[in-house]
């Protein structure tokens, strides 16, 4: 009487004696029940995909997958990236408005949500100080792309930033009045060079434009010495 190690001892150097023939069996049995073998495996995977057992060995699989084709996966990957970003530049070079009118009417949408306002909000007030750093420092590293920028849309648009600027003074003209005499009273006390060439042009009828540095700075020396013996002599 065999024992139960026997047996089981004998079935696997059976199966092992007869792979071939077992392989062509489960082939001819598969080709005449092929639905219903996929059937059957449909529903043992719907019944286990939700078991942890389940999910831990799939993560387990899947790890030790990766360790023993890490070098083959990297340079799939590395295959799959670039040639999903040379796809993706050639299809926003060929639908650059229409993506362009899709995003703006997109925005438009959602600018219009109260929802969308808030979280703006929210955001903003939550990481202002790393907005301002980086919005700075953007600004100057792009300063020449910048001034180029601006002097370009300025060009193009000078006639409707004239009509509104105009009509946003006249609308705030007591605000615009404080600020160009706060703006005078710096200028004054830190000697900018426009007060001194202002000084000079009243005190000589010269165009701004062609006086020198030389008398700017010859005229803000002699500025500082008036001012401070007129502060002596009080």
């Amino acid at each position: 009487m065999r024992t139960a190690e026997q047996r089981r001892s004998y079935k696997r150097l059976w199966r092992e004696r007869n792979r071939e023939r077992l392989r062509a069996k489960d082939r001819e049995y598969y080709k005449r029940h092929q639905e219903q073998a996929k059937q059957r495996s449909r529903e043992q995977y719907q019944r286990l995909r939700h078991s942890e057992t389940f999910r831990n060995q799939r993560k387990e699989n899947s790890r030790r997958y990766r360790e023993l084709h890490r070098g083959d996966i990297s340079a799939k990957a590395r295959l799959n990236r670039e040639k999903k970003s040379a796809r993706d530049r050639e299809y926003r070079r060929q639908n650059r408005e229409r993506l362009r009118q899709y995003h703006h009417e997109r925005y438009q949408r959602l600018k219009a949500t109260p929802t969308f306002q808030q979280k703006r909000r929210r955001y903003y007030e939550r990481e202002r100080k790393r907005i301002a750093s980086y919005q700075r420092s953007w600004r100057e590293r792009n300063a020449e792309r910048l001034r180029a920028k601006n002097t370009n849309y300025y060009k193009h648009n000078r006639n409707r930033i004239q009509r509104r600027v105009t009509a946003y003074k006249r609308a705030h003209i007591e605000r615009y009045r404080l600020l160009a005499r706060r703006a005078a009273r710096k200028r004054s006390s830190e000697l900018h060079d426009s007060y001194v060439k202002t000084v000079i042009r009243l005190s000589s009828g010269l165009s701004a434009a062609v006086i020198p540095n030389t008398m700017v700075e010859a005229k803000r020396s002699h500025l500082k010495i008036t001012r401070f013996l007129k502060e002596k002599s009080k």
